[in-house]
């Protein structure tokens, strides 16, 4: 029997599965897993995900994560409207200066003039954070995309007291297009449940359109990434090199 399984198991069989087990694997790395899920039709991810606080808003700030700002899984809608029934959403805070008193930022983290506070329901192995900046693009001059944030600090607790260092980024600039990617995939790597997004920028770089007066500042949606659970195809790779070990 030994000797049977041995002629069987010919390269070209070893082939096939590795191409098998890798066509797995990529097909699982080529998905992302999000906190509260995100699939469609909705890409809602409030049934886990929720805004604990925020430093004031005028409009509500669940429409970072309810999904009704994207167009797929990945992608969002363009902001083009600029009106109340407009399928582009997204909040913007009120500068420091503006005529409404912003609370105090619960990381201590000074100098940031906006900033929302999520909670991911429980202690999860955050691997990513997905931002898409403010995305309204009217064209022909109406662009305000520019009321975008430039400078963001990223914050992590487990337990909503104790905050990690804060992870500095710069947020491109939208390009207002119809499905456009995330404008910053920002890389955390540790367990987290709360986060927090502060901008830092100040004066001229408040927004891409600096200080309008006006109090335009904000972001269309946030995503936050977990690992992929183990595929079939990792487990297929792990038996074909045991194969391989007891050829």
């Amino acid at each position: 029997m030994q000797s049977f399984c041995k002629r069987s198991l010919t390269t070209a069989h070893l082939a096939a599965l590795t191409a098998s087990a890798m066509i797995l694997v990529t097909g699982r790395l080529s998905a992302q897993s999000f906190v509260g899920g995100g699939n469609g039709p909705t890409f809602d991810t409030t049934p886990t995900v929720s805004t604990v606080a925020d430093s004031g808003t005028r409009d509500p700030i669940v429409q970072l994560i309810n999904g009704t700002g994207m167009l797929s899984k990945t992608a969002d809608f363009d902001g083009s409207g600029n009106n109340a029934s407009s399928i582009f959403t997204m909040f913007r805070n009120f500068p420091v200066g503006g005529p409404y008193a912003i609370p105090p930022n619960p990381t201590g983290l000074s100098g940031s003039s906006n900033w929302v506070e999520f909670d991911l329901g429980s202690v999860v192995p955050l691997a990513k954070v997905w931002i898409w900046n403010w995305n309204e693009d009217h064209g022909g001059g109406g662009d305000n995309t520019r009321f975008g944030w430039q400078f963001a600090a990223i914050q992590t607790s487990v337990n909503g007291t104790t905050w990690t260092a804060p992870i500095n980024v710069t947020i491109a600039e939208s390009d207002g297009s119809l499905g456009s990617a995330p404008d910053l995939i920002q890389a955390i790597g540790a367990s987290a449940r709360y986060v927090v997004l502060s901008n830092q920028g100040v004066g001229p770089t408040l927004t891409y359109g600096g200080d309008d007066t006006v109090n335009d500042a904000g972001l269309s949606e946030v995503r936050f990434e977990v690992p992929e659970p183990a595929s079939f195809g990792l487990l297929g790779l792990g038996a074909i090199g045991l194969l391989r070990r007891r050829k």
